[in-house]
């Protein structure tokens, strides 16, 4: 951050165009602050010495527009993994239906690690790093696996239905 600006000045600035600049990608003014935010905790760690900002509205919107982007795609990829959880879960819960067994069948398909991870990670919500650690292995790895348990998941029930 510039030193003549303070981080207030700068605020009172930029935050009209990177409020606007986040609503006409996410939509939502909650997100849009939560983009705002998130803009101005970046310029509060970035360190001029490392790399000076040359210019720092288009800096700031640019951090915007990857703020923006990033929930928009965590967004879709929680609605998508949530979909097939809440399907195992709902599933799971009635012992009796046929397609509970059909999910039970395509879990026993799985080998153990990705029955293990899908469970943990999709159904009780655990998260990639938290997995590694409870595990020991590497966040990759656990990324990578759960993936994998879900095409191969998704691909079984889809061939089912």
């Amino acid at each position: 951050m510039p030193e003549q600006e303070t981080l207030e000045s700068l605020y009172d600035k930029y935050a009209p165009a990177i409020y606007s600049y986040a609503m006409t990608i996410v939509k939502d003014p909650a997100t849009a602050e939560d983009v705002l935010q998130s803009v101005f905790v970046a310029v509060c760690e970035n360190d001029p010495r490392q790399k000076p900002i040359q210019n720092m509205r288009s800096w700031l919107l640019r951090v915007a527009h990857n703020q923006a982007l990033n929930i928009i795609r965590e967004r879709q990829r929680f609605s998508d993994d949530s979909d097939l959880a809440l399907l195992c879960q709902q599933t799971c819960m009635e012992e009796s239906s046929i397609y509970s067994m059909e999910v039970r069948r395509a879990l026993a398909k799985l080998e153990p690690l990705e029955q293990q991870l899908f469970t943990l990670h999709y159904v009780s919500g655990y998260r990639y790093r938290e997995l590694a650690g409870m595990l020991g292995l590497p966040i990759g790895t656990v990324k990578t696996v759960c993936h994998r348990a879900k095409v191969k998941l998704a691909r079984y029930l889809k061939s089912f239905a």
